[in-house]
């Protein structure tokens, strides 16, 4: 039969007391981590440090895809740009079948769910449709097997939000999704050359300059001028 605390030893009651605060701050501890929620950036690094196992299976299950798909194409991948989504589709993928944390951890700034560490699949849709598309990557049977799994379990848990992607992952699976090619990259118009705007040049005009007029003698001229005008002055006064 259980005791009472009053009926233990003044020792046995301080270690029972000891105890029951040390429970009570592992449970206060948990209630805490439960409540936190990691930035988006954090749980980029969490995931890699603090699950190590399951970044490693990861890692393993990204490449193991890869190599398949890079094989059943007949060609490399692109790490810019065919790679990148055979990556999301995989990672995305056993996110969400693992179902639990560390898979699918909710995150802020921004705000949403992550799956593998990596990536929201509630922005998937739009842009990976039309990459897959792009790229013709269902001429791998393995990567168009993955694809509509996922496609699939986003329609389930996003379809009904009725957003742009929800629409494009909808559209995919009923078959009548088209794709539209980007058009090709306008080439720049040559740049117009600048007018240029020719320098007018003055010349200065010598004061020593006079038009050259024959038989007049200059100095004697302005000698008489100089006369008339001192007499116009003297008969104004």
């Amino acid at each position: 039969m259980k005791k009472r605390i009053a009926e233990l030893m003044p020792e046995q009651q301080q270690a029972q007391r000891d105890k029951w605060r040390e429970d009570q701050a592992q449970r206060r501890e948990e209630k805490r981590q439960a409540a936190y929620i990691p930035t988006a950036d954090q749980w980029l690094d969490d995931f890699v440090d603090e699950f190590p196992t399951e970044y490693k299976e990861s890692s393993v299950y990204q490449k193991q895809i890869l190599k398949t798909v890079a094989e059943e194409m007949g060609r490399e991948l692109d790490i810019n740009s065919d790679e990148h989504v055979v990556m999301r589709v995989a990672l995305t993928l056993i996110g969400l079948k693992k179902k639990d944390n560390p898979w699918v951890q909710e995150v802020r700034d921004p705000y949403g769910v992550m799956v593998s560490g990596l990536y929201f699949p509630d922005v998937l849709g739009s842009e990976l449709v039309e990459s897959v598309h792009r790229y013709a990557l269902e001429k791998s049977a393995t990567f168009a097997k993955l694809y509509r799994e996922l496609l699939k379990l986003l329609d389930k848990r996003y379809g009904h939000e009725r957003t742009e992607d929800s629409r494009a992952i909808k559209a995919e699976l009923a078959g009548i999704y088209v794709y539209v090619p980007p058009a090709p990259p306008q080439p720049k118009p040559e740049p117009k050359p600048e007018p240029k705007i020719a320098e007018m040049i003055v010349e200065p005009v010598s004061p020593e300059v006079r038009p050259q007029i024959p038989n007049v003698n200059w100095s004697q001229l302005n000698r008489d001028l100089d006369e008339q005008a001192r007499r116009f002055l003297e008969g104004i006064r």
